[in-house]
């Protein structure tokens, strides 16, 4: 039986250990979508009996301020349990204990308003969903106003002081306009410098305009445009705003 050289089994080795490595990225990648699916199932057997699925928590969105506050959950004790984690989950405590997932993050519906969908089916097989509304908050992270105003749809209220920058003007007591997505400082400078650079581009090609228009004007008036200066035509061009004013020779 021949021997195998250090060298080849060295290479064997690290054969398999680059095998093993991918196969335990994929294996732990597999986990954390099946964590991020069940971040909230824990103990609740009503969705185990009826072999529910939560959907995958979607990508997060929005301001900056706000999407560092991913995974903070806040509780509302009273009147009823109800729990905010942003950008995960919502749910509620019923008076016998048990916990219900009203429902999974999604997107944001509006400017303040966030969708959590796919929780815990209703009796009735309709899984439950909530939307919360970020409001201007003074003090610190509160969730306020939970109701149900329709069967297995939740609608409640979070309290955020920083939405107070992000998201609200005092001055006219409304929302303001602030993209959902984030923004990258860098990416809205440079197609500010962008716009910009257009808007100079669209300068000098009016300014080449005037200036082959004045040349044309002293070609065509030979002598009879001695002692008329360069400035006083390109003057005279600028303020013609259509630029199809004949010039006087």
């Amino acid at each position: 039986m021949p021997t195998m050289s250090p060298y080849y089994f060295f290479t064997v080795v690290l054969f398999a250990a680059g095998v093993q490595v991918r196969i335990s990225a994929d294996v732990a990648q597999e986990v954390r979508e099946r964590k991020t699916a069940h971040v909230v199932r824990g103990s609740f057997p009503m969705a185990e009996e009826a072999a529910w699925v939560y959907p995958v928590v979607a990508p997060i969105q929005g301001p900056a301020l706000v999407t560092s506050l991913r995974s903070r959950c806040v509780a509302m004790v009273r009147p009823s349990h109800y729990t905010v984690c942003l950008f995960e989950n919502v749910t509620q405590r019923d008076s016998n204990g048990d916990t219900h997932v009203l429902g999974i993050w999604e997107r944001w519906s509006s400017e303040n308003v966030m969708r959590y969908v796919g929780g815990d089916p209703c009796p009735n097989g309709v899984p439950r969903n909530a939307t919360v509304t970020v409001r201007c908050g003074m003090s610190s992270l509160a969730v306020k106003d939970a109701e149900e105003p329709s069967m297995c749809s939740y609608a409640l209220s979070l309290d955020v002081p920083i939405a107070c920058d992000v998201f609200y003007s005092s001055a006219d007591n409304s929302w303001r306009n602030e993209p959902l997505a984030p923004a990258d400082a860098s990416t809205n400078s440079c197609e500010k410098g962008v716009a910009e650079l257009r808007d100079e581009l669209d300068q000098v090609r009016r300014d080449l305009e005037r200036h082959k228009r004045a040349l044309q004007y002293f070609g065509e008036a030979g002598p009879d445009a001695r002692g008329t200066s360069v400035d006083s035509v390109l003057l005279r061009l600028e303020n013609d705003d259509d630029g199809d004013t004949a010039l006087e020779k």
